[in-house]
């Protein structure tokens, strides 16, 4: 069985690269939560070089976790 998540991707500034649950908001340096009960996690700054902080929107992106 496969299960499957759906996160934002956004890469502040200053290069920090985070998932959010919730869309963000971009800010003048950085991603900031659409909500104060928005979870997000930050990731290694390798992952997703795709991901920049010039993009105007975040990147949707799909994780999928086999269950074994």
């Amino acid at each position: 069985m496969t299960i499957r998540y759906k996160f934002f991707a956004a890469r502040d500034a200053d290069g920090s690269l985070f998932l959010y649950v919730r869309r963000p908001e971009k800010g003048m340096a950085c991603w900031i939560p659409s909500s104060e009960d928005s979870d997000f996690f930050r990731i290694d700054e390798n992952l997703l070089p795709q991901v920049v902080w010039e993009h105007a929107a975040p990147r949707t992106v799909t994780i999928s976790v086999k269950i074994l």
